[in-house]
């Protein structure tokens, strides 16, 4: 049976990357999750064959709690506005101060907006609180700090009109496919395997990191033009496409 290496682009950073190049490099078979990854191992290891796959969630998160309305689910928020969700651990690369600085600019034009933040700070936790503070946001983002899982978790989703992820740089989040099993939209930055993902304007829209009106844009233009459904409709057609496949199977069990 041959050696599968699937890997991400993280393998590459800092003094990981002499060792990532020797272990790939015993590898028979390269599976990149995303197209940006296919890139950077292409790059530094010419002489190997990659392919690309995007690694399809393996159970729907929506079934593994209860379904909660929208309208249940913000009652247990204890929210009435419409809900824009970022959810996941808070690190900066994710950008989430870029997201905080489009509210006062998505609020002139939707008042009626908030922002729930689902997850746990990383560091620089402070920071975040000095910005809504700066930009008298406090009655418009609920920061829910902390881990959450099962009915909890999918309440969280069930909530929001749409996630947005604001990252500065990714290889491949885990996010899109977790929000798209609870059948939430997602409005996120065109780096990394985002982009694999999403087709802007199609299943969701794509921005430019660091791009605070970018953002508000995007949340604005979704309300406006009324995409959810459009986009839930093509998101479901787009997990269809990218479904576990016999010929991932096969590489997996050996057969290649």
């Amino acid at each position: 049976m041959g050696l599968v290496e699937f890997f991400h682009g993280k393998t590459f950073s800092g003094l990981h990357t002499m060792l990532a190049k020797k272990i790939l490099q015993n590898a028979d078979y390269l599976c990149a999750m995303s197209s940006a990854d296919k890139r950077l191992v292409e790059r530094e290891l010419p002489e190997k064959k990659v392919a690309f796959w995007i690694e399809p969630p393996y159970s729907n998160p929506a079934a593994e709690a209860k379904t909660f309305s929208k309208k249940e689910s913000r009652e247990w928020l204890g929210v009435t506005d419409d809900i824009i969700l970022f959810f996941g651990f808070i690190r900066p690369y994710k950008g989430l101060i870029y997201l905080i600085r489009a509210m006062p600019l998505i609020l002139k034009k939707k008042p009626n907006t908030k922002l729930i933040i689902q997850g746990v700070f990383w560091k620089d936790r402070q920071k975040y609180f000095d910005e809504i503070e700066k930009l008298d946001l406090k009655d418009h983002i609920l920061i829910r700090e902390g881990y959450v899982a099962g009915d909890d978790r999918a309440k969280v989703f069930y909530s929001a009109d749409v996630v947005v992820m604001p990252y500065l740089d990714i290889s491949e989040s885990a996010i899109i496919p977790l929000s798209w099993g609870f059948g939430i939209p997602i409005i996120c930055t065109a780096v990394g395997g985002n982009v694999d993902w999403i087709t802007d304007g199609k299943e969701g829209y794509l921005t430019p990191p660091k791009d605070p009106d970018a953002l508000a844009n995007a949340v604005l233009d979704f309300y406006s033009k009324k995409m959810e459904k459009p986009f839930k409709d093509a998101m479901k057609k787009r997990m269809k496409e990218i479904a576990w496949s016999e010929k991932q199977e096969k590489v997996i069990l050996g057969d290649f």
